[in-house]
């Protein structure tokens, strides 16, 4: 099952819904610094306190990127369809913004303690594969099937084996190693560019490489769900 998981997950490179939903998360990446900027231009005695508020609620707004790109994609993700849930981050948050709000910063504080791991923590592709892993698994245990027990039983007890879980750990280490060399050679490359041009590579970066992870484990959670139905 390990690779049709693999081919699954970069079948979702071939979606175009997946190019528009990473424009949507670059977009919102970039709203609290350009906020931040806009205020700290227009009232100077502001900039020292919204710079720290945007520390904050840039770190909230980065995991609800990560979660919502993932959770639009995860039709084609789990395999279960060739369209996007534009809505589905949204409605969710409309249904329960507080239970979406605690969901938020449960996954921010999950992100902030892997980035205290050696070597591990400084990974640019650290927060959109912890936090997307962590979105799918959520929502198959939201997802209404008939055995989904029999899922979630298979999933944490690894009934199936370490192998996929493993293979899925190699692939994250390999997309990390890779994006740590890219940033490095593509700053090399872009001094020339604007500050806020070169914040774009990391993220870009991070989350491309970080999402090949998400993408592969979605595409074997998702064959799993099948089976059980």
């Amino acid at each position: 099952m390990f690779w049709e998981a693999v081919l699954g997950g970069f079948r979702v490179f071939t979606y175009w819904e997946l190019y528009v939903a990473a424009i949507g998360y670059v977009a919102l990446l970039l709203a609290p610094p350009l906020l931040q900027g806009f205020v700290a231009t227009r009232w100077e005695e502001a900039a020292g306190p919204s710079g720290c508020l945007m520390l904050i609620v840039g770190a909230g707004v980065q995991t609800f990127a990560n979660m919502a790109f993932v959770l639009v994609l995860s039709p084609i993700i789990l395999g279960y369809g060739d369209d996007a849930a534009w809505l589905l981050p949204w409605a969710m948050t409309m249904h329960s913004p507080w239970g979406m709000c605690k969901l938020v910063f449960k996954l921010s504080v999950a992100a902030f303690l892997c980035m205290f791991i050696p070597i591990v923590g400084k990974w640019h592709t650290l927060v959109p594969t912890v936090v997307g892993s962590l979105a799918l698994l959520l929502l198959v245990h939201q997802l209404e099937l008939e055995q989904l027990g029999t899922v979630t039983h298979r999933i944490y007890s690894f009934s199936d084996g370490m192998g996929p879980k493993f293979g899925f750990i190699i692939v994250g280490t390999a997309c990390a190693a890779v994006g740590t060399v890219a940033v490095a050679y593509l700053l090399s490359r872009l001094e020339s560019l604007a500050d806020w041009l070169q914040e774009l590579v990391p993220i870009v970066v991070g989350l491309v490489l970080g999402s090949i992870p998400v993408f592969m484990y979605g595409a074997y959670l998702g064959a799993e769900l099948r089976l059980a139905h």
